[in-house]
């Protein structure tokens, strides 16, 4: 009698732990699940601010300005030697362009980069212009 008792608690205790690790099993897939769903909208909400600033910093080219500037004579005595933008050397005796906070380009140089952006490439003063 006390053997059957004993074979009682056995199979009891057989049952009760496939029940845990059945509980287990399932909490654990939850969990799983759950954080796969976190993640998935978190990585959502990654890209989709990510894809916003990307627009937001994109230039866009617009062929309606005119850059208002100054034609001066390239001389060494002028303050700079060369082109930001494209980083050559001006020509002696060539005609470039001096904006009005001072700094000097290629005429060409400057023109492409007001098609984008309405300020000095170096100091960042705006450029006047105008639309055609």
């Amino acid at each position: 009698m006390n053997n059957n008792n004993n074979d009682d608690i056995v199979e009891n205790n057989e049952e009760y732990d496939g029940d845990i690790v059945q509980n287990l099993l399932m909490t654990s897939m939850m969990i799983s699940f759950l954080s796969n769903v976190n993640r998935s909208q978190e990585e959502l909400e990654l890209r989709m601010v990510l894809e916003q600033s990307e627009r937001d910093l994109e230039l866009k080219k617009n062929e309606n300005i005119v850059i208002e500037y100054d034609w001066v004579e390239y001389n060494k005595e002028c303050k700079y030697s060369s082109c930001t933008i494209c980083i050559e050397d001006f020509k002696e005796k060539h005609y470039i362009v001096k904006l009005d906070c001072g700094h000097l380009f290629h005429e060409e140089c400057i023109h492409e980069w007001g098609l984008y952006k309405q300020e000095c490439p170096i100091c960042k003063k705006e450029i006047s212009f105008y639309n055609k």
